[in-house]
């Protein structure tokens, strides 16, 4: 027992894990950090967001492979030094035995690597795994990339070896006067805390040759050379973590050029690398006022943030600023739905509906089947899923589907996939030889969306937000929001690359279904509807009734309350940007309005565009009962619409059962749309003398683990599963019940 004893209190008493102790008691935020990351890195953390497919699935150049890894590696080697600089900074007092090693810094990274290695355990498994069975690569392959995670990871080590090497200098050189010109960049005495230089006793370290070994007490006068020593690495630091900081901000520069768009996963090192050295200078500078520092940092930045002085305000890129901004009260809205403006627009569209009855008449002979398109939001999930939808259903009716389709609408990623798929036809329409049932477009939508995303966050969005761009004659600050919108205009070829206005006279004429978009209201829940017509009639319910109140106005017409501000010319990507706003991925789009008008994904209020499908159902039934035939709502899902409750039913812990009221609603909002929208269909159908049905299509794969992430990202076998979902038998009956009743008399 007693040799037991012995060897646990040696390991105690090792350097690697004294480090690891003084670490969690005296800066936990680091420690969080690295939880943090292996968290998301394992999978265990953000699955709602697709975390762990950004990190297993690192792209670069438009491919995963090799070189992807490389940038990944480097990434985690840059996040590995910054972590261990700043240990060394705040720590080496405490340590002054490494002076009688040849490389301190080396000695105390080494010994400092336990929380990186684990890490890396974790990350090699899980990024095997995940490329293995969901991206179904060659272990060979896969080998040869993780090796080069461990080059990139290498080389930055390496570089910064090579640094210190040749910066830091031997003590006697220390000594010398001229050092006293940079004695700014070191901590004054009375910013040190009490446990500051607290010596904690170390019997063994893990020297350079990789061998255990055992420690000797050190002279008086070691301990003052150590100290002038550790001053000149210090200095060295500083300088070093301001190139990186420095190099990190440059990116902003060239953020437009695919070469400097790093992977997901490199570019949150470095935004953790970042934290590191923001959080870890000021503790360094201000020692035991560092708290009050960090705080009233976080403060300040939140006060400037408020104003115009940086890009922290995110516009939609068509809207002139520039002139005065709109009054946003219910005043104004109410002059805008007025009677006479309802009306107006109520004859406006039905001379477009009256241009669709008649495209119809090539197909039949009796009245046609009013066709709506419901797509829901889920990221790129749902824009491929409802892509290979309607590819699928048009091959089906013989190419002639999008003729008998009117309007089109959803939210979020099912809008993408209904604007791709609508400018195909267009193009199609016009002139373009293309087959627009090809997987290609399907895949196009699919595509990554967000690396250049973050890497503005990292580089322009959060510490230097000043970068601007001209578009139309005016200008705005560059965000993660615009690089969103480059990258989906790449994506797709550039065919989104338009104004709204664009597509007026194509709707108009019945050429193309017609498309409205919705995006939510940050400040009162409103909707704006975005349309290149007037649409003003959807901006309240038809009132039915006698009362002595106004009709409450839970919608706004973006095109003809924007008038003055050239909302009609706001560009297509921008529109379905505001209407896929998802929190903290996209930020909130601010509009001109006074006072400011903020706003986010359309799915807050309506998951699916199924109320402005009634809405405009309820306004002109009187026109569909004289001249359809029937009514066909086209409800595309990426969820399931009856799922099991108990089918995913957890045991609840304390804390559990505390948390959950809010979480469960947040989750369980799709479900209350669904019974609001059931309820809704069920009083529409009754006020209709036509018959009106709804068919269903799901993506619900057989094994639940198997769905695809809900991320601007996705893995092979998801784009594949998504596809063969299509052929899924609920998918199946549903196909030949929209076949029916589109041959229906």
């Amino acid at each position: 027992m007693s040799f037991i004893r012995e060897a646990l209190s040696n390991i105690y008493n090792s350097f690697p894990i004294q480090l690891f102790i003084l670490n969690l008691r005296r800066y936990p935020i680091f420690i969080l950090l690295w939880l943090l990351v292996f968290a998301i890195a394992t999978g265990n953390f953000g699955e709602a967001y697709g975390a762990p497919n950004l990190f297993f699935d690192p792209e670069y150049l438009g491919q995963t492979g090799y070189l992807s890894f490389v940038m990944v590696g480097l990434g985690f080697g840059a996040f590995f030094v910054a972590w261990n600089i700043n240990c060394y900074m705040l720590h080496n007092q405490r340590f002054p035995f490494l002076i009688s090693f040849h490389r301190p810094m080396g000695v105390f990274f080494l010994n400092n690597a336990l929380i990186p290695l684990i890490f890396l355990v974790g990350y090699f498994y899980n990024t095997a795994m995940y490329q293995n069975r969901l991206e179904f690569r060659s272990w060979s392959s896969i080998v040869f990339d993780l090796a080069g995670f461990t080059v990139g990871m290498v080389f930055v080590i390496l570089i910064t070896s090579f640094y210190y090497t040749f910066t830091n200098h031997d003590k006697y050189k220390l000594k010398d006067s001229r050092n006293k010109r940079w004695r700014f960049l070191i901590r004054k005495q009375f910013t040190f805390a009490a446990h500051d230089d607290e010596a904690i006793e170390v019997k063994y370290i893990i020297s350079q040759k990789l061998k255990i070994h055992k420690l000797r007490p050190i002279a008086l006068s070691q301990k003052t050379d150590a100290n002038i020593i550790f001053r000149q690495h210090h200095i060295n630091a500083i300088f070093s973590q301001s190139v990186i900081f420095l190099s990190i901000i440059s990116i902003g520069f060239f953020i437009e050029n695919p070469f400097f768009q790093l992977p997901v996963i490199a570019s949150g090192f470095l935004f953790f690398s970042l934290l590191v050295f923001l959080f870890g200078s000021m503790i360094f500078w201000t020692g035991k006022w560092s708290m009050l520092v960090i705080v009233g940092f976080l403060l300040l930045t939140n006060y400037i943030s408020q104003f115009d002085l940086v890009g922290y305000k995110s516009s939609a890129y068509g809207l002139d600023y520039s002139v005065s901004k709109r009054k946003y009260n219910i005043n104004e809205f109410r002059a805008l739905a007025s009677d006479s403006n309802m009306r107006e627009d109520i004859i406006y569209f039905t001379k477009i509906l009256e241009n669709w009855k008649r495209k119809q008449s090539k197909y039949h002979h009796q009245k046609p089947k009013l066709v709506f398109i419901n797509s829901s939001g889920g990221g790129s999930r749902s824009a491929m899923f409802t892509s290979v939808v309607l590819q699928h259903a048009d091959s089906l009716i013989g190419n002639q589907f999008f003729d008998k389709i009117f309007l089109m609408t959803g939210a979020s990623g099912g809008m993408l996939g209904i604007a791709e798929m609508r400018q195909l036809v267009l193009e199609k329409k016009l002139g373009v030889k293309i087959n627009i049932n090809d997987k290609k477009y399907a895949y196009e939508i699919a595509a990554d969306l967000l690396n250049p995303m973050f890497v503005s966050m990292l580089s322009n969005d959060i510490f230097l937000p000043f970068h601007k761009f001209r578009f139309d004659s005016m200008t705005y600050f560059r965000d993660r929001g615009y690089m969103m919108e480059q990258q989906l205009i790449k994506n797709v070829e550039g065919r989104l690359d338009v104004p709204v206005k664009d597509y007026k006279s194509f709707e108009q004429t019945a050429l193309v279904p017609l498309v409205i978009m919705h995006t939510t209201v940050v400040n009162d829940s409103r909707r704006f509807f975005i349309s290149p017509h007037p649409v003003r009639f959807l901006m309240r319910q038809r009132k039915e009734y006698q009362s002595n109140t106004f009709p409450e106005i839970d919608a706004i017409d973006f095109g003809s309350y924007f008038k003055e501000q050239r909302g009609y010319n706001l560009r297509m990507t921008s529109g379905l940007r505001m209407n896929a706003t998802f929190p903290f991925i996209l930020p909130n789009t601010e509009l001109p309005t006074d006072p400011p008008t903020y706003v986010m994904d359309g799915g807050a209020a309506d998951n699916f565009g199924s109320e402005t499908t009634l809405r405009f159902i309820q306004t002109f039934r009187d026109w569909m009962n004289e001249n359809t035939s029937g009514i066909i709502i086209i409800q595309i899902r990426d969820t399931k619409k009856e799922d099991d409750f108990e089918s995913f039913y957890n045991k609840k812990t304390v804390i559990s059962r505390m948390l959950d009221p809010i979480g469960q609603f947040i989750s369980n909002l799709e479900n209350y749309q669904d019974f609001r929208v059931d309820q809704q269909l069920n009083y529409t159908n009754l006020a209709l003398k036509v018959k009106l049905q709804m068919i269903t299509f799901e993506y619900a794969p057989e094994r639940r683990e198997e769905k695809a992430a809900l991320s601007l990202h996705l893995a092979e076998r998801e784009k594949r599963n998504i596809i063969n979902s299509v052929y899924s038998p609920n998918n199946k009956n549903a196909f030949n019940l929209l076949s029916e009743w589109l041959h229906a008399k």
